[in-house]
C-alpha cells in the first residue's frame, strides 16, 4: 500500500510535462482526408463480406462518421497486412482498444506517419523493424504484450512509449535517437546499464525507466551543462554502487527517484546544494544508504517532497523525508558486506 501512495505520489508530478504536451494537443481536432476515407471504403468494398471475420475491425467502419476516430474499447481482432495501402496517411491512433496479434511488418512501408498510437491494446510477439518510418515523431506502444529485445527505430522520433510490456535486453540504442524529448520504457524487462549517452541526449528531458533490471546509471564526467533533463525516474531496478554525484551536472533535473533499489554509500553533500532549487522532488526511499546526511538536508526552509525511509541512515526523525524510518541495523550490516 506504502508503495503504491509512494509510486502515485510520484508520477502526478513526474507526469506534468507529458500532460501538459497532450492537453495542446487536444486542442487540435484533425479529420481523415476525404482522399484517404475514398480509399478505404474501396478497400472494403473489394473485400467479399462473407470473407470478413466477426472478429475483425472491418465489420465496424461506419463511414457516416470519421472511420478513423476511434474512442476506445471499439476494434477488435487483428491489423491485416494490408495496412500498408494506406501510404498517405500522417496518423493512426488505435489506442485502448481491443486489437491483438502481431504488429504488421508492412507498416513500415507508411511513410508518411508522424504519429502512431497502439498503446493499451493486446499485441503481442516482437515490435517489427520501423525504421522506414522516417518522419515518425511520436510512438506510443505501451500497455500490450510486446515482447523481445529493443526495436530498431526511426532517427526522428521525439516520443517514445513502451511501458507495461515484456521487452527486455538494453537500451542503449536510445543513444541513436537524437530528437528524443519523452521516453517512457517502464515496466518491462531491461537490463544492463542507463548510459552516458541516453543522459546526453541533447533534447531529452523526460526519462523514465523505472520497474525493469537495470543495474548502473553512467553520468559522464566530462558532462556539458544545459542539459535539458527534468525528470528521472529509475525506481524498482537492480541499480547498485553509489549514488552518482555528477546528477548534480543536470542544471534544470527537478524530479529524481531513485527508490527501490541497492543503492549503497553515503548521500553526497553536492545533494544538499540542489535540494528545493532545482531539486522538487526526490525519492532514495528503500535502498542501503548510510552515514550522516548533508546539512542542507536538515534545514526547515528547504522545501522538497519524497523519501530517505528504509535505508541505513543516521536520519532524524523530525526531518519529514526521514517519515517511515530505517531498516534494521542487521539486514543494513548484512547488504553493506555483501557489496
Amino acid at each position: 500500500m506504502a508503495r503504491d501512495m509512494h509510486h502515485s505520489v510520484f508520477s502526478s508530478f513526474s507526469m506534468i510535462f507529458p500532460i501538459v504536451l497532450t492537453s495542446i494537443l487536444s486542442l487540435v481536432h484533425s479529420l481523415t482526408l476525404k482522399s484517404d476515407i475514398e480509399a478505404l471504403q474501396s478497400l472494403k468494398s473489394s473485400v467479399d463480406p462473407n470473407m470478413i471475420p466477426a472478429s475483425s475491425y472491418l465489420t465496424t467502419w461506419d463511414f457516416s462518421a470519421d472511420p478513423c476516430e476511434s474512442t476506445g474499447n471499439f476494434f477488435t481482432g487483428s491489423i491485416s497486412g494490408w495496412i500498408h495501402g494506406l501510404n498517405k496517411v500522417e496518423r493512426i491512433d488505435l489506442s485502448r482498444n481491443l486489437l491483438s496479434g502481431q504488429i504488421p511488418a508492412r507498416i513500415s512501408e507508411l511513410r508518411r506517419l508522424t504519429h502512431l498510437s497502439l498503446s493499451n491494446n493486446e499485441f503481442s510477439r516482437r515490435i517489427p523493424d520501423i525504421k522506414g518510418l522516417w518522419q515518425l515523431q511520436t510512438l506510443e506502444l505501451g500497455s500490450n504484450k510486446l515482447s523481445g529485445s529493443f526495436p530498431k527505430l526511426p532517427t526522428r522520433l521525439r516520443t517514445l512509449t513502451l511501458s507495461h510490456n515484456r521487452l527486455s535486453g538494453h537500451i542503449t540504442s536510445l543513444e541513436n535517437l537524437e530528437q528524443l524529448r519523452l521516453v517512457d520504457v517502464s515496466d518491462n524487462m531491461f537490463s544492463g546499464p542507463i548510459s552516458r549517452g541516453i543522459l546526453a541526449l541533447a533534447q531529452l528531458k523526460h526519462l523514465n525507466v523505472s520497474f525493469n533490471q537495470l543495474t548502473a546509471i553512467e553520468v559522464n564526467n566530462y558532462f556539458r551543462s544545459g542539459s535539458p533533463l527534468q525528470v528521472l525516474d529509475a525506481q524498482g531496478n537492480r541499480l547498485h554502487g553509489h549514488l552518482p554525484v555528477k546528477l548534480v551536472n543536470f542544471e534544470r533535473l527537478a524530479v529524481i527517484n531513485l527508490a527501490y533499489n541497492g543503492l549503497t554509500g553515503r548521500i553526497p553533500m553536492a545533494y544538499g546544494l540542489r535540494l528545493g532549487r532545482p531539486w522538487r522532488i526526490l525519492f532514495l526511499d528503500d535502498n542501503f544508504l548510510s552515514g550522516r546526511l548533508p546539512p542542507q538536508f536538515n534545514s526547515s526552509m528547504v522545501r522538497i517532497r519524497g523519501s530517505l525511509a528504509n535505508n541505513c541512515l543516521m536520519c532524524p526523525i523530525n526531518i519529514p523525508l526521514c517519515r517511515g524510518g530505517q531498516r534494521l541495523a542487521l539486514g543494513c550490516i548484512s547488504e553493506i558486506d555483501g557489496n
